[in-house]
């Protein structure tokens, strides 16, 4: 990554990180006052994650679950209907509201509004070296994987994506998933709960939509993850084939929009995807 690139990536958080909370200074009060008349202190949730090349910081939030919810249920994981959500709670997470008290995290260095997803410190000493890229940048309030699945993916999906970024970082990525791709997340309200599972497997374990395997010398017939459908690269046209991930090229699978007929019937997307084309051997070339 180049300096100069990184130092306007660091210069554009601060900015709009110190516009955000002067202009959402009203509603941060107000909701920190609902969170408290509705399940008391704290208002914040704090808890340690891995930030740049691993190294542990505290992540704020406003709490959506009762106090000491890590200690009871589901532990750190979190499902549709869990009950330890708060009637506040359950709002503040339907828009993504409980993540704003990162911008603190972001003016204090901690975090950036684009990269991969903080994860808990013990889930980082299981990343293998690949998977160990997506310590290369800050975390982010948002990010490639956050847009493409949210916590719908499974977990090498997800780093998968991660790294994929990493790899191919630009200005241009981080405002196109930032002011494009996260709006219409948010507004779909798309993936905010997963399977409440404890799984960081390697990369080369792929898992489908039933938990079995996926090998690269087994290519299932059609493959879900959130709202994108993966088919074999020999049914699409090479010039429908945009990929946003090095991984679908590695199975031989290209993308398809579920909610469309084409998608639902094995076909093609006719969404442009920000990635990397594959040509119909499944072999991976930049475009």
């Amino acid at each position: 990554m180049k300096k100069t690139s990184l130092i306007i990536k660091r210069t554009l958080d601060i900015v709009l990180a110190g516009v955000l909370l002067v202009i959402l200074a009203v509603p941060l009060a107000a909701i920190a006052l609902l969170v408290l008349l509705d399940s008391g202190r704290p208002v914040l949730f704090v808890q340690e994650r891995a930030g740049l090349n691993g190294r542990p910081f505290k992540i704020y939030k406003f709490r959506a679950m009762v106090q000491n919810a890590e200690k009871i249920g589901l532990g750190v994981f979190t499902e549709e209907n869990d009950p330890r959500i708060t009637r506040v709670g359950r709002w503040l997470r339907k828009w993504s509201l409980d993540e704003l008290p990162q911008l603190f995290n972001i003016l204090k260095g901690d975090m950036s509004f684009v990269g991969p997803r903080p994860t808990l410190m013990y889930q980082v000493e299981k990343y293998d070296e690949r998977q160990r890229k997506r310590l290369l940048v800050k975390p982010g309030v948002t990010g490639w994987a956050q847009v493409n699945g949210r916590n719908s993916l499974t977990w090498p999906e997800r780093i998968e994506l991660d790294v994929w970024y990493v790899e191919h970082w630009s200005l241009w990525l981080d405002l196109y998933i930032l002011f494009v791709r996260t709006p219409l997340i948010v507004l779909r309200r798309a993936g905010i709960y997963g399977q409440p599972v404890d799984e960081i497997s390697r990369v080369s374990e792929r898992t489908n939509g039933a938990g079995q395997g996926v090998s690269k010398d087994r290519t299932p017939d059609f493959y879900r993850t959130a709202d994108i459908c993966l088919v074999p690269l020999k049914d699409v046209p090479l010039f429908k084939t945009f990929i946003p991930s090095k991984i679908f090229c590695d199975h031989g699978l290209a993308a398809a929009d579920c909610s469309s007929p084409e998608g639902r019937s094995g076909g093609y997307t006719r969404e442009v995807w920000w990635g990397s084309y594959c040509s119909p051997g499944g072999s991976r070339f930049h475009g």
